[in-house]
């Protein structure tokens, strides 16, 4: 629950506090209406845009079994419940299994790794993170087979995979993370347009790699990739595959 004080300090409210990840608005407010009824929206403050949003209820407006129910509605959408940023969440986690992870990126250069540093303790969990920006950094940093970024280019599934298994290898961690893509203005070429991103994701069970495509500007884009990127390394640590499925654009092994 946050609690919110006016200009002099005096508490004046409290709210219960939701945040969710990979749900655009629109889907939100459908299972705000469905758990809670037509006319709640004007008793919710929801701040933010997809991929992370954060949702208030005020506790004099709702009841505790109200907010449980509608947790359960938002399943493995739903990230926190209260304040915890999305990174804190996933250290926790990754705390918690007493694991590591490290992080490959070109297409966030750095946005990633800055993210996870912000939150106290990081270093605890976060091993190393590389920044390959160049086709030939990805080749003699984390060992990407230089035949497949010819052939393929940079920004393709086959890369992303190599990135997130070369930077977990290198780095001796658990987990690694890795990101790819066309953030823009430029850059768009036959079949990848501006937006395209490949996200990896190197576990104990496998590597793996998702497709989207984002909107918005470079910053908006590159943003989306690292809150999507986390999101990923959350949902592998708290088991939800069958959500996790849904999404693989490589198989493990390929």
């Amino acid at each position: 629950m946050r609690r919110y004080c006016n200009n002099s300090g005096e508490m004046i409210k409290e709210s219960y506090i939701i945040r969710v990840a990979a749900l655009e608005i629109d889907s939100i407010e459908q299972k705000l209406i469905k758990v809670l009824g037509s006319s709640c929206l004007e008793r919710i403050s929801i701040e933010g845009s997809f991929p992370s949003v954060t949702i208030s209820l005020h506790s004099g407006s709702f009841e505790k079994k109200n907010i449980d129910s509608l947790r359960k509605e938002f399943g493995s959408y739903c990230y926190s419940r209260g304040a915890d940023s999305l990174e804190k969440v996933v250290l926790d986690l990754l705390r918690g299994q007493k694991t590591t992870f490290s992080i490959a990126e070109s297409v966030t250069g750095g946005l990633l790794a800055s993210t996870i540093v912000s939150v106290p303790g990081a270093s605890e969990l976060f091993t190393e993170g590389f920044i390959t920006y160049s086709n030939e950094a990805k080749v003699r940093r984390l060992g990407v087979d230089a035949g497949v970024i010819k052939r393929y280019g940079a920004v393709s599934p086959g890369v992303c995979l190599q990135m997130a298994r070369g930077a977990a290898l290198r780095a001796a961690a658990d987990y690694s993370l890795s990101t790819t893509g066309i953030a823009g203005p430029g850059g768009s070429t036959t079949g990848k347009d501006v937006g395209l991103c490949y996200i990896g994701l190197h576990s104990p069970e496998g590597t793996y790699c998702w497709k989207y495509q984002f909107s918005g500007s470079r910053e908006d884009i590159r943003k989306k990739i690292v809150v999507s990127a986390l999101d990923l390394l959350r949902l592998k640590l708290e088991g939800y595959d069958e959500r996790l499925n849904s999404f693989i654009e490589a198989i493990p092994g390929q």
